[in-house]
C-alpha cells in the first residue's frame, strides 16, 4: 500500500490529491475498494462520454464501422454508459440486428440500461462475484448460470480477461458476428487491487488496457465471420499523423499474426473535457496537457478461412 499523505499528489499522475484519488481505493477494505473504484469510474467517465457524444465522435466511429462491412450483429466490449451503443444502434440495421454491450463495471451497465431504456430481460448483470484472496488481492468469478438475455440490444456483465464459459457458449450459440468494437477502453482505480493486475504484472493502466486489447483481438479472431471487422479506438495526444503512422506499422504485424487484413488506421481530432473534470489522458511518464487530442481508430477485416 502506498505511503502518500492525503494532500500529496497521487502517484498515478492524475493531477489529483492522493486523498481524492487512489487514497479512496486503498483506504477501505479491498473488496470495498474495488466497488469504490468502479463507482468513481462511472461518475468520471460520464463527463468524457457526454463530451464526446456532443462532438459527434461516437457517430463518426459508428459510421466508419458501418462503411467497412455489412453489419447487423456487433459486440461492443467496454460499452460503458451506453453512448457508443446508441451510435451503433443508429448505424446498424436489418431484420437480424443484434447489438451486444459487454462491460466489467456494474455501475456502467446500470446507467447504460437506463439510457437505452432496456427491460430486465435484456440485461445480464450482476454476473461477477468478487472474493478476497491472499495478500488482499481480489479475485472475480463469472456466474456459471447460462445466459438467457433477449432482444435486439442486450447488456452483459463480463470481464473478458477471465474465462467466462456461459458467455462463450452463448456467443457460439448465436453464431458468427459481423463486428467487434472496443472504443476508449478504460481502467477503474480499484483494478490495481485485483488478481488480474497482479498476474499480468501490470504497473500502469496502460498495461491493463493493452492486455484487454490482446484479449479482444483473440476473441474477434474466433467469433467474427470471414469478412467481419474489428474496430479498436484509442485516445491519443500530440502529433496525430505521426502517431497514426507509427501505430499503422505496428498493427500490420498484429493483423497478420491473427488472420486479419488492415482496412484503415485513421485519426479524428476532438476536444477533451475541461481540465479538472472527467478522466485525464496523463500517465506516469506522459503529460498531455495542452496537446492536441485525437481518437485513433483501427479497423481490421477477418480473412476468409483457408
Amino acid at each position: 500500500m502506498p505511503t502518500y499523505k492525503p494532500d500529496d499528489p497521487c502517484g498515478c499522475n492524475s493531477g489529483q490529491r492522493y486523498g481524492d484519488c487512489h487514497g479512496l481505493i486503498f483506504g477501505p477494505p479491498p473488496l470495498k475498494g474495488v466497488a469504490v473504484g468502479q463507482a468513481m469510474y462511472a461518475e468520471d467517465w460520464a463527463v468524457n462520454a457526454a463530451h464526446y457524444q456532443a462532438q459527434g465522435l461516437y457517430k463518426t466511429l459508428a459510421s466508419e464501422l458501418a462503411a467497412a462491412t455489412d453489419v447487423h450483429r456487433v459486440l461492443d466490449v467496454g460499452c460503458g454508459l451506453g453512448q457508443g451503443l446508441e451510435a451503433l444502434a443508429a448505424a446498424v440495421g436489418g431484420p437480424n440486428r443484434l447489438i451486444i454491450g459487454v462491460d466489467e463495471n456494474p455501475n456502467c451497465l446500470t446507467a447504460a440500461a437506463e439510457r437505452l431504456q432496456l427491460s430486465a430481460a435484456a440485461v445480464a448483470s450482476p454476473r461477477l462475484k468478487l472474493k478476497r484472496l491472499l495478500k488482499d488481492r481480489i479475485g472475480s468469478t463469472p456466474s456459471s448460470t447460462p445466459l438467457t438475455v433477449s432482444g435486439e440490444l442486450v447488456l452483459i456483465q463480463s470481464d473478458l480477461m477471465l474465462p467466462d464459459l456461459p458467455l462463450k457458449a452463448w456467443l457460439d450459440q448465436i453464431g458468427p458476428l459481423d463486428a467487434v468494437t472496443l472504443w476508449f477502453s478504460g481502467v477503474h482505480k480499484g483494478r490495481v487491487l485485483t488478481k488480474i493486475a497482479h498476474d499480468i504484472g501490470a504497473t500502469s493502466d496502460l498495461d491493463l488496457r493493452e492486455a484487454l486489447e490482446d484479449h479482444v483481438v483473440e476473441l474477434a479472431a474466433k467469433q467474427l465471420r470471414p469478412g467481419g471487422v474489428l474496430q479498436i479506438v484509442q485516445r491519443g495526444a500530440g502529433d496525430m499523423e505521426g502517431e497514426r503512422q507509427k501505430w499503422a506499422a505496428i498493427v500490420a504485424g498484429i493483423a497478420a499474426d491473427h488472420g486479419f487484413d488492415v482496412v484503415s488506421v485513421t485519426g479524428t481530432p476532438y476536444e477533451e473535457a475541461p481540465v479538472g473534470t472527467g478522466m485525464t489522458l496523463n500517465a506516469k511518464h506522459f503529460d498531455s496537457t495542452g496537446l492536441q487530442r485525437f481518437a485513433l481508430s483501427t479497423v481490421l477485416r477477418r480473412k476468409a478461412v483457408s
